[in-house]
């Protein structure tokens, strides 16, 4: 429900819904308490509210562990603040390694499925206020194509235009990656050009070109 869950060097100053799988339906299953950043400046001075979120989390973020998101005395030391972040680390690498392996997602973990559902939704209630949608995946270096292939199914059956950056920036060539993980600048103006031939070809259809 926060970055911070998983990355405690970088949370975000706000919370996302949880939402669950019951079968193939996507039900929302806790809101959080705090939901923007004035509310959460409020709470670091009202301890009970920030305990009342913590526990939104503990029940329902899997990824949440307290040692890594609450206060304690080792935000005082740099000592203890190297050490939390070195166990955020192997925290995040343990997690995501149960949700992403050498052949791609496993299907298995309930953020896959979720990832599926949401799309899905997005999808369907974007069409329903008349909104064409249209996908953009992108790659992380050294992962292969299984975005796409998590979702392939969906694009097709739903009929969604898409662009996946793995179809003219593969993600195994080091050399479409700057050091600091973003794509080069070639790689984002092929993003941009094929979003745009999408745009054009869905305009030309109704007659606006």
């Amino acid at each position: 429900m926060n970055r911070g869950s998983l990355f405690s060097d970088a949370p975000f100053p706000y919370f996302f819904p949880r939402y669950r799988m019951e079968g193939d339906r996507l039900v929302l299953g806790a809101n959080s308490i705090i939901n923007s950043a004035d509310e959460l400046r409020a709470a670091f001075n009202d301890p009970l509210l920030w305990e009342r979120q913590l526990a939104v989390l503990s029940a329902n973020d899997s990824a949440y562990w307290r040692f890594l998101f609450a206060r304690d005395f080792l935000d005082n030391s740099a000592l203890g603040r190297l050490l939390r972040r070195a166990m955020s680390k192997r925290h995040s690498a343990d997690y995501s390694s149960k949700v992403f392996g050498a052949e791609g997602f496993n299907r298995e973990n309930e953020a896959p499925k979720l990832f599926r559902g949401l799309l899905r939704q997005m999808v369907r209630e974007l069409r329903a206020e008349n909104v064409k949608p249209i996908v953009v995946l992108f790659s992380l270096q050294g992962q292969g194509n299984y975005l796409y292939d998590l979702v392939a199914d969906i694009l097709r059956n739903e009929g969604v235009p898409y662009v996946n950056s793995f179809d003219f920036c593969r993600s195994d060539d080091r050399g479409n990656y700057q050091p600091d993980m973003h794509f080069v600048y070639d790689c984002n103006m092929q993003f941009a050009q094929h979003t745009l031939q999408i745009v054009d070809a869905a305009e030309r259809s109704e007659g606006k070109n």
